[in-house]
């Protein structure tokens, strides 16, 4: 698989350990809690000049290709947009809705995608800042103790410590798909769904998100640009035959849960409604043309808000 569509794809995960110090509160989906106020700190972070609205630099501004992410001119895709998918993750998988106490461990994810990599040191300072700064409604503390890289296949190896506040090299890119996930399955083939999912599809955001070729439709178009505009990999021009042989992929199974919440918007000063599913869906086909893709979003998420830790899976064989 390392010859084909992805073979410049490159993904790190990292675990951010925290000590809550003073009472934090972190909601329902604690991701979109980091996610929101860590984007105003990285802007003071990694901005070079200050900028509090619109970036006057946005081609060369650290924060505006990881938070804005500007569409380079002659771009191929994309162009009447402005912006493209953001280079990074943030999952957050401990229950929320209820507060923390002092002393309290949590955890987090941080999933950077192709060059981001190379900006570990600016996430986990703005991170540090954030825990001083505070989180939530209550601005409540947290202490970064340290960092880990979750490489496959070597495990957990620490990164950085708040005591010595050094950073040490990032070995721990990959290509989820080499040899990090199994081979397809020849029988069935289930997706846990760990985080509340959106996949729309014509305009619509419902149940249709189950079927195969809506999921991998919403998979092909997320991995797709983020490995053109971060990867330096090449766009998969002839989608359309895969989109084709995804449709024959049968749906054996579904036993989903919907959740609604809403999210507040620091941007735009207000709540956002929020719905999206979990649970276990279950297919059977050939997914040995899928593969690559299917394994890449293990790491990278699918659907609405992945950045906000939307559309976590994971692949389960039924074999």
């Amino acid at each position: 698989m390392r010859g084909g569509p992805l073979a410049k794809f490159e993904v790190a995960r990292f675990g951010f350990h925290l000590v809550v110090e003073t009472p934090l509160y972190l909601p329902e989906h604690g991701s979109s809690a980091f996610r929101g106020g860590f984007g105003h700190v990285f802007r003071k972070v990694a901005c070079p000049l200050g900028c509090t609205r619109e970036c006057q630099r946005p081609q060369t501004c650290t924060y505006a290709y990881v938070f804005e992410t500007p569409v380079p001119s002659g771009s191929r895709i994309l162009a009447e947009v402005g912006s493209a998918p953001r280079p990074f993750v943030i999952e957050a998988e401990q229950p929320g809705g209820r507060q923390r106490q002092p002393g309290e461990r949590l955890e987090f994810g941080l999933v950077l995608i192709g060059r981001a990599i190379g900006y570990l040191p600016y996430f986990i300072y703005a991170f540090e800042e954030l825990g001083r700064v505070g989180l939530g409604p209550a601005r409540g503390r947290y202490r970064l103790e340290r960092v880990e890289s979750l490489a496959w296949p070597a495990g957990a190896a620490v990164l950085y410590e708040a005591a010595s506040r050094r950073v040490a090299e990032v070995h721990c890119r990959m290509n989820p798909t080499e040899a990090c996930s199994p081979p397809p399955p020849a029988g069935p083939l289930a997706l846990e769904f760990v985080s509340p999912t959106q996949l729309p599809f014509q305009g619509s955001r419902n149940a249709t998100g189950i079927r195969f070729h809506v999921l991998f439709r919403n998979l092909l178009r997320r991995v797709n640009f983020l490995n053109y505009f971060h990867c330096g990999g090449e766009l998969m021009d002839e989608a359309g035959s895969l989109v084709e042989k995804a449709s024959a992929i049968a749906t054996v199974e579904a036993a989903l849960e919907w959740k609604t919440w809403d999210r507040y918007s620091n941007r735009q000063a207000q709540r956002i409604p929020m719905r999206g599913f979990t649970g276990r869906v279950t297919y059977r086909g050939d997914f040995a043309p899928f593969w690559p893709w299917l394994a890449a979003g293990e790491f990278v998420h699918v659907g609405k808000s992945a950045t906000f830790g939307l559309g976590r899976y994971r692949l389960v064989s039924l074999q």
